[in-house]
C-alpha cells in the first residue's frame, strides 16, 4: 500500500522510513532515531522504577511528599514501557502497522498516564503549600494522601474514557490520531494541562508568600532564606520543565483544530508530543540531584552493600532484599535488551539494503 503524502497541516503522515529513495539516508534516520528513542526511554523507565523502589523500600521516604512522588514516578514508569515503545514503531514505519484495536488501547494509555503525571505534579505543589502553611496540620496523614492519589487516577481514567465517544475510526486503518472533535480538545487539554497549569502557578506562588512572611518574622533568617532559596530553585525546574514539555504542546494543539486557518505542520506537532514525553524523564533527574534522601536510597540499591554502609550508617537500618537486588539486575537487563535491538535492527536493515542492491543488479 503506497501511502507517500506531502507535509501538510495538522496530523498527517510522513513518508515512511522504509520507502526513502535513498537507502544510506533511510538506515541513517532509522538509527539516529532508534538510538534517541532509547535512550529516552531508558532514562525514563530506569530514574522512575529507581523511585518507586525506594520508596517502597525505606519507610523514612514513605511521607506525604514521597506518595505523590511515587504515583508520579509510576505513571512516567508506565509512559515508558506502553506508550513511548508503540510510538517509536509508528515514527520508523511513517504509518501505524498494528491496526484499529491497539491503536485504541495505545492512545487511550496515552491520555491516562499523561493526564496522571500531570495531576501528580499538580498534587506536589499543592501538598508543599498544604504543609507550609500556618493554617493547616504541619503533617498530612497518608490515609488522605493516598486517597487524593486514587481521585488522581480516577480523574485520569474519566478523561481517558470520554476518548472512546469521541474516537473517530478512521477510513485509512493506517492512521492512529486522537480524536479531532473540538469539544474533546478543548476538555481533555483544559483538564489535563490548562487547569492543572494554574493551580501549580497559584500554589507556588502561595509558598513563596509564606517562605517571605517566614523570613521576615523568625530569628532564624539565615536558615529560612537558604532554605527559600533552595525550595525555589527546585520549585523553578519543576515548573520550567514542566511548562517547557508540555506547554507548546497543548498550544499548538489547540491552534490546529480551533483556528482551521491556521497551519501548524504534522512535524511540529510531532516534535512537539516528543518534547512532552521528555518531561518524563527530566522530573526524577531533578529529584535525585535535589532529594539527597533519594540519592543516599538509589545508592543503597545500586551498589555495594558494605560500601554503602560505610558510607550512610544511619541511612541503612535494613539488609538489601530480594527487590533491592532486582532493580540494578532489572537496569542492567535492560540496557542489554536495549542493545540486543538496536543491533538486530541494524541487521535487519542491512539485509534489506542488500536485497534491494540485488534486485537493482538483477531485474527480472
Amino acid at each position: 500500500m503506497n501511502i507517500r503524502m506531502n507535509e501538510t497541516c495538522g496530523y498527517s503522515m510522513k513518508i515512511p522510513l522504509h520507502q526513502e529513495s535513498d537507502p544510506d539516508l533511510r538506515v541513517v534516520k532509522t538509527t539516529i532515531i532508534s538510538l534517541l528513542v532509547s535512550i529516552l526511554i531508558f532514562v525514563i523507565v530506569l530514574g522512575n522504577f529507581l523511585i518507586v523502589a525506594a520508596v517502597y523500600n525505606f519507610k523514612h521516604l514513605r511521607t506525604t511528599q514521597y506518595i505523590y512522588v511515587c504515583s508520579l514516578a509510576t505513571s512516567d514508569l508506565l509512559l515508558g514501557v506502553l506508550v513511548i515503545p508503540l510510538n517509536l514503531v509508528r515514527e520508523i514505519y511513517g504509518y501505524w502497522p498494528l491496526g484499529q484495536t491497539i491503536c485504541k488501547i495505545h492512545l487511550s494509555l496515552d491520555i491516562l498516564l499523561c493526564t496522571a503525571s500531570i495531576w501528580n505534579l499538580c498534587m506536589i505543589s499543592i501538598s508543599r503549600w498544604w504543609i507550609l502553611s500556618e493554617k493547616s496540620c504541619r503533617s498530612i496523614p497518608n490515609r488522605f494522601c493516598i486517597c487524593m492519589v486514587l481521585c488522581v487516577w480516577l480523574w485520569s481514567a474519566l478523561v481517558c474514557a470520554l476518548s472512546f465517544d469521541a474516537y473517530q475510526q478512521p477510513i485509512d486503518q493506517s492512521v492512529c490520531n486522537h480524536s479531532q472533535m473540538r469539544w474533546y480538545a478543548i476538555f481533555s487539554s483544559c483538564s489535563s494541562f490548562y487547569v492543572p497549569l494554574i493551580i501549580m502557578c497559584l500554589a507556588y506562588g502561595k509558598i513563596s508568600c509564606i517562605l517571605k512572611d517566614q523570613a521576615q518574622n523568625t530569628q532564624f533568617r539565615r536558615l529560612v532564606l537558604y532554605r527559600q532559596k533552595k525550595l525555589h530553585l527546585t520549585t523553578g525546574l519543576i515548573m520550567g520543565a514542566f511548562v517547557f514539555c508540555w506547554f507548546p504542546f497543548f498550544q499548538a494543539h489547540l491552534t490546529q483544530l480551533l483556528c482551521p486557518t491556521c497551519c501548524v505542520p504534522a512535524s511540529l506537532l510531532n516534535f512537539l508530543a516528543w518534547l512532552g514525553y521528555c518531561n518524563s524523564a527530566l522530573t526524577p533527574i531533578i529529584y535525585t540531584t535535589k532529594k539527597s534522601e533519594l540519592r543516599k536510597a538509589f545508592c543503597i540499591l545500586l551498589r555495594n552493600k558494605r560500601a554503602c554502609e560505610n558510607e550512610y550508617p544511619s541511612l541503612y537500618a535494613a539488609p538489601i532484599t530480594s527487590f533491592q537486588m532486582a532493580s540494578f539486575t532489572l537496569s542492567r537487563k535492560f540496557t542489554q535488551f536495549i542493545n540486543e535491538c538496536t543491533q538486530l535492527f541494524h541487521h535487519r536493515h542491512q539485509l534489506t539494503f542488500r536485497g534491494q542492491v540485488a534486485e537493482t543488479r538483477n531485474p527480472d
